[in-house]
């Protein structure tokens, strides 16, 4: 105190990946400059970095300074901490939000050690810091008591999972040793509900669902992001959906995987203020452009509004407005891992940027897809991360239940006995299968079973049910056959008057009516084509059919069929009727029969999986 007036804490500094960036940093320590300038008397400069973890560089040999080792609270400290915070120095917020309960404080006072504070087992490899464990009281003292063996249940499976490795499943020893007991005792105490199960992983859902009403109770005492990881396609994005309009949230999605660190960030600006420093200079400030993820969210929510608006829905009035989720946040790369637990445990992108205020973050993960990368221990030390699997019974309730015509339920019996013949011991990775988690991995002989997820047990369900209408209809079987029209009406969802009326002014006329054009292409070529009218950009949709669409937009439906393999005839027409040239059009495919029609426009585009012929020549 008596050299020093401030401290310059540069945090993370060998998570830095730009070495020239990491070269003139180091000129802080060495020289006490910034480049150019000196950095004024007065400043006392100590750096930090949790060094080991994924996304830390080694550190240089010619970078030489005194390492401080920051040794774990002991027990002691921490309890007397925790007490200190939320009891004996509580103002009025924290004890409205918290309200420790002494028994919870106690119970974990009593089973607890130092070594157990800062924990790491290299079995599991699984780490829980002084920080986690502190959220974790807060978690179980604001779900305590719980109000009936469900509820137990789903707070002991919310506990585990903040010993379980995410990736290999495995648990901690100190839960099963310690706190699943001293757990188990306190529910018993506050709520007289002998517990001793976890809820099965299959009922992920009740866990997410604790997690966010403890959220909304605890508010920004809760810090921890509640993170579903499973297989795609089991349904955890539009579950997180489903809860966001439960609870009157706006639900803002996010996909990290196509997200740069630099629209995290936001580009730092350099501006002479009128201010003059101790060294006669004026003083420079830096300031951030507006980073552009927080634009994207910010139109999403206004969006949303809007179009609550004009449907007269209520708009949320609570102390939390939105619901964020940060999808395939294990799909990116270390650099944005980074940046974003800044925004994922603070909410902040800068000093200058914040998420709107009333923001709830999420996030998912598939842990075992091709392109999905391991988190680093700096980043899931911020998340509360939840196992989450696909239930074989949950699975066919909602199949049963999205189609109740005869010809579709006789679809999904014989579904149910190929799955029942085709259902594997064992994944094609060589992972042992028990349960419900056999009827998602198929092989004929019950070894190197293929993941089949429910999105793709819908589809394939829908294909064939789909398949057999068209046949039905191309075959004029219905017009043969006037007692098999009522299934006909089940099928298409067709009104019996509509469906007559249709019939008789197909008899007196020779042309077909646009339903019967629209049909005649999908039934006939495979292909449906639409025109959307009410975007900004005019969309041509050029697809293969499978099922009816679903969507709240409006189509002009073309009047002409389709082929497949003419999409780049269809597009030259398109060009002409609409006074287009080559660099007003932008075209999107993925396979070869797409390569005409991505080479008329001057933007083209394929996605991740889109073949290497078409990789090649798109823009």
């Amino acid at each position: 105190r008596q050299h020093y007036d401030v401290i310059l804490f540069l945090d993370e500094f060998y998570r830095v990946e730009d070495e020239k960036i990491k070269n003139l940093l180091w000129s802080i320590f060495k020289n006490k400059h910034i480049g150019y300038n000196e950095i004024p008397k007065g400043v006392y400069i100590i750096c930090a970095s949790t060094l080991g973890d994924e996304g830390v560089s080694e550190i240089p040999l010619n970078h030489s300074f005194e390492k401080l080792e920051v040794e774990t609270p002991s027990k002691e400290d921490w309890f007397g901490y925790i007490l200190n915070k939320y009891v004996k120095d509580a103002n009025e917020e924290i004890r409205k939000r918290v309200d420790l309960k002494p028994e919870v404080f106690k119970a974990f006072y009593e089973v607890l050690e130092d070594e157990d504070l800062s924990y790491n087992d290299f079995n599991s490899e699984v780490r829980i810091s002084p920080r986690r464990w502190e959220q974790l009281l807060l978690f179980i003292n604001a779900n305590l008591p719980v109000k009936d063996e469900k509820e137990a249940m789903t707070l002991l499976y919310n506990v585990k999972m903040n010993f379980s490795n995410y990736l290999t499943r495995a648990t901690s020893k100190i839960y099963e040793e310690k706190v699943k007991p001293v757990l188990i005792k306190l529910i018993k105490q506050t709520s007289g509900i002998d517990v001793k199960n976890e809820l099965p992983a299959e009922e992920w859902r009740n866990a997410f669902e604790q997690q966010i009403k403890t959220k909304l109770k605890l508010g920004e005492f809760r810090q921890y992001v509640p993170t579903l990881s499973g297989l795609y396609g089991i349904g955890k994005t539009s579950y997180i959906k489903t809860i966001a309009d439960k609870n009157n949230l706006i639900f803002v999605h996010i996909d990290v995987s196509n997200i740069l660190k630099d629209q995290i960030l936001g580009i730092p600006m350099m501006n002479k203020t009128d201010k003059i420093g101790p060294d006669g200079k004026p003083v420079i400030e830096t300031t951030f452009e507006k980073p552009s993820l927080l634009h994207f969210i910010e139109k999403q929510i206004q969006s949303e509004i809007k179009e609550r608006e004009k449907k007269g829905f209520p708009l949320p009035n609570g102390e939390y407005r939105y619901l964020i989720l940060f999808d395939k946040l294990n799909k990116t790369t270390t650099d944005v891992f980074n940046v974003i637990r800044k925004v994922l445990l603070e909410k902040k992108f800068n000093h200058q940027y914040s998420l709107p205020e009333g923001s709830i973050i999420t996030a998912t993960i598939n842990p075992s897809d091709i392109d999905a990368n391991e988190l680093t221990v700096h980043t899931k030390d911020i998340l509360d991360i939840i196992i989450a699997k696909p239930s074989w019974k949950k699975t066919l309730k909602y199949l049963r239940e999205l189609d109740d015509s005869e010809l579709y339920q006789m679809h999904l019996n014989v579904f149910e006995i190929l799955a029942e013949n085709m259902k594997s011991d064992e994944s094609i990775d060589g992972e042992t299968l028990t349960g419900e988690m056999k009827y998602f991995y198929w092989s004929p002989d019950g070894t190197d079973g293929v993941y089949i997820s429910p999105r793709n047990m819908d589809s394939m369900i829908g294909e064939v049910n789909g398949g057999v209408k068209a046949m039905l209809f191309k075959t004029g079987i219905f017009t043969q056959y006037p007692d098999l029209r009522e299934i006909y009406y089940a099928l298409m969802g067709y009104d019996e008057e509509d469906f007559e009326k249709a019939l008789e002014q197909g008899a007196q006329s020779d042309e077909m009516s646009e339903d019967e054009k629209r049909l005649r292409g999908i039934f006939e070529y495979g292909v449906e084509y639409e025109i959307e009218e009410e975007a900004l950009f005019k969309i041509a949709i050029l697809r293969e059919y499978y099922e009816e669409i679903e969507s709240n937009i409006t189509f002009e439906l073309k009047k002409h069929d389709i082929g497949i393999k003419n999409k780049d005839i269809i597009l030259k027409e398109l060009m002409i009727e609409l006074g287009l040239e080559s660099h007003e059009v932008a075209a999107i495919g993925d396979d070869l029969n797409d390569y005409n029609m991505l080479n008329l426009a001057d933007r083209s585009f394929t996605p991740y999986h889109g073949v290497k012929e078409i990789k090649a020549i798109v823009n």
